[in-house]
């Protein structure tokens, strides 16, 4: 590796960090974003998405311009090239390890190339991690939030919130992209119930009709009025808003968990394994109920169950949140 690979932008330099989806993924390479920021504050910093998330992408302030591509299929990837090229960017980092990365970012024309391909580094510059380290970035470091709401959907939340303010409230997360990250409705319910007795208000999160369904059972179990049903009511921006008005949050691995964690917000998560530190889920103010003490690898990841998830007890989960929001 030569010296030139660890070179550091220079001010006014156009930088672009790549992730096409999904939430939770772009969430956490927009913190990437954030910690490069950071470091260098004078870089301008865009960021390359697909239309579900620009909206999210583009409120933070760090970021001072959005495009929208896609990786797939070739030639929607080559009209993506295109656009780079014709912007001119100076660096293009990801840590995103598909094979698309790695063409995008030589075909865009982009001098400085920082990726993570597994079968394609040569075409990298410079994997994107030794280049973070060599400039004292730690790509991993969640010691501080990350994601922000605008001042108007924090209005639209306080607003929200205005009959409950005297409430505690706790973000929760029942829904997931697939029923094996999900801990079962019954679990939610027997954790909910007494935490409701407490005087807390669950704020039900999701979208679709599954995640509706599984909310609406959750609400039957701990009764109707005892939680507020946002169920499909709140794009990601307002999500923003209305997780950082709450006072803890909790919730299956999926897209609104890494935004309840990454806002600052005191998060139990609920996993069927430990989760690697790639993932993101390593803030001081996050805690981890798992049904495996073992790392998330392929070998596990091809015998996911839920059946794993059942295993994790609502009194476990329970002191562990109650340990959390009284450090917190």
């Amino acid at each position: 590796m030569s010296f030139q690979n660890f070179l550091s932008p220079n001010p006014n330099d156009k930088f672009l960090w790549v992730r096409f989806g999904a939430l939770g993924d772009v969430l956490e390479a927009l913190t990437c974003a954030f910690l490069v920021k950071q470091k260098f504050p004078d870089v301008r910093m865009s960021f390359l998405t697909t239309p579900p998330y620009v909206g999210i992408v583009k409120s933070q302030p760090y970021i001072d311009d959005v495009i929208c591509g896609e990786k797939s299929p070739v030639a929607e990837m080559m009209k993506t090239a295109a656009l780079l090229r014709e912007k001119k960017y100076d660096w293009i980092g990801s840590t995103f390890k598909g094979s698309h990365m790695p063409f995008l970012s030589f075909f865009g024309g982009v001098k400085n190339r920082l990726g993570s391909s597994k079968y394609f580094p040569f075409i990298d510059t410079c994997n994107v991690y030794k280049w973070a380290n060599a400039n004292g970035i730690d790509l991993n470091d969640r010691l501080q939030p990350s994601i922000f709401p605008t001042d108007e959907n924090v209005s639209f939340a306080e607003d929200l919130f205005l009959t409950f303010k005297d409430r505690k409230k706790i973000f929760v997360v029942s829904g997931a992209s697939t029923e094996q990250k999900m801990w079962p409705v019954d679990n939610w319910i027997d954790f909910l119930r007494p935490l409701v007795s407490d005087g807390w208000l669950p704020i039900m999160n999701g979208y679709g009709q599954r995640e509706e369904r599984i909310v609406n059972q959750i609400l039957d179990g701990i009764g109707v009025n005892n939680g507020l049903n946002l169920v499909g009511k709140l794009d990601y921006l307002k999500m923003a808003a209305v997780v950082r008005e709450c006072d803890a949050a909790i919730g299956n691995d999926t897209g609104p968990l890494h935004m309840a964690a990454l806002s600052g917000v005191p998060t139990v998560g609920i996993f069927d394994y430990v989760q690697p530190i790639e993932v993101g889920y390593n803030m001081p103010w996050l805690v981890c109920a798992v049904g495996r003490e073992k790392p998330l690898q392929t070998f596990y990841a091809k015998r996911r169950s839920q059946s794993i998830l059942t295993e994790i007890k609502p009194s476990v989960v329970r002191m562990k949140f109650d340990s959390l929001t009284k450090e917190f």
